[in-house]
């Protein structure tokens, strides 16, 4: 089953909210067939509305932190924007009795809201941006839930920009970014074109292992992702048989959210030469369109630049450091 987070404005605790979705979770578990859980809400919303202090009063009270809460409780999460941003004119408090918030408030809680999820790994922003009003944003929400899913649909483009003079300071300009250590691990594969690979990822001494599966889509710039979690137990398993091929790729990764775009910075520092990507995924062809942070330069556009492809990096020849990182840190 598949476990999907689409989110609006919490009205429960932190407690109450995980339990509910845990029950959903169990017979979603024991249903026969395949099953897709929808919550309309997350325990991660909680954070907007309380201080720094107060949110990290409660995750130590749970014995928990962000990334179980944030990364391994949702498969995804799709943040529909406020109509207060964009389309003010359907923005109302007359229509929901639950709404309190005036016009440049709901905005402000809505900023927060997304910054509680930055940093999850399939985040998706629909914004008000685009025609159509509410009709077309809950068909590019059902089109992003059923990519999320495997489904190759006519939905969203992964736009990959190489950076130049990158800094880690540069991002304290943004309101929140999140940084993770990302080690990417590939197997072996029957056929060529299809990307299989592992990965770990690590925050503050906290970790999550994911198993990717990327084969082609309809055209050479679609990609479909299926993507499954796993327990370290089953990482060490699965590791066992990486292609003898290939080289891990080592990386700082960071995540962040601009002008509802989510954008994400690989820094990989395993290579013989430093390369830093920007990547971005949207439904904007036109790149002159999508609006990046003033801070970073963009060297160039290399989404179809097969020179720049994960492929010829993880197979590439590489330096004494790459030989001796062949195999994962401990798990």
């Amino acid at each position: 089953f598949f476990f999907l987070m689409i989110r609006r404005p919490p009205r429960s605790t932190q407690s109450r909210s995980s339990a509910a979705s845990d029950v959903y979770k169990r017979q979603a578990l024991l249903c026969k067939q395949q099953a897709v859980v929808l919550c309309d809400r997350g325990v991660m919303d909680i954070k907007a509305y309380m201080t720094d202090e107060e949110w990290t009063i409660l995750i130590d009270d749970q014995n928990t932190n962000e990334m179980v809460l944030r990364d391994q409780r949702y498969d995804a999460v799709i943040h529909l924007v406020t109509s207060a941003k964009g389309a003010e004119k359907f923005y109302s408090l007359e229509n929901n009795q639950a709404r309190s918030e005036g016009l440049e408030l709901a905005k402000q809680i809505d900023d927060k809201l997304i910054s509680c999820w930055v940093g999850h790994q399939e985040l998706t922003i629909v914004d008000n941006s685009q025609e159509g009003a509410f009709e077309r944003k809950m068909q590019r929400t059902l089109e992003a839930a059923l990519k999320m899913l495997g489904h190759d649909v006519n939905v969203g483009v992964y736009k990959k920009y190489l950076l130049e003079g990158f800094k880690e300071e540069d991002l304290k300009q943004l309101q929140k970014y999140e940084k993770f250590q990302v080690e990417d691990y590939f197997l072996e594969h029957e056929e060529l074109n299809v990307e299989n690979k592992l990965r770990k990822r690590g925050q503050n001494s906290n970790f999550t292992y994911m198993h990717f599966l990327r084969i082609p889509g309809k055209t050479p710039e679609k990609r479909v992702q299926l993507r499954s979690q796993l327990s370290a137990r089953q990482f060490r398993t699965l590791i066992q048989q990486q292609d003898p091929n290939s080289y891990p790729l080592l990386y700082n990764r960071y995540t962040f959210a601009y002008q509802h775009f989510t954008f994400i910075i690989d820094d990989i520092y395993n290579l013989p030469e430093k390369y830093t990507y920007l990547r971005v995924e949207t439904d904007i062809e036109d790149s002159s369109k999508i609006v990046f942070p003033p801070f970073l330069k963009v060297a160039k556009d290399v989404t179809y630049d097969f020179n720049y492809t994960t492929c010829l990096l993880y197979t590439s020849p590489s330096p004494r450091d790459r030989q001796k990182s062949r195999m994962p840190s401990s798990a």
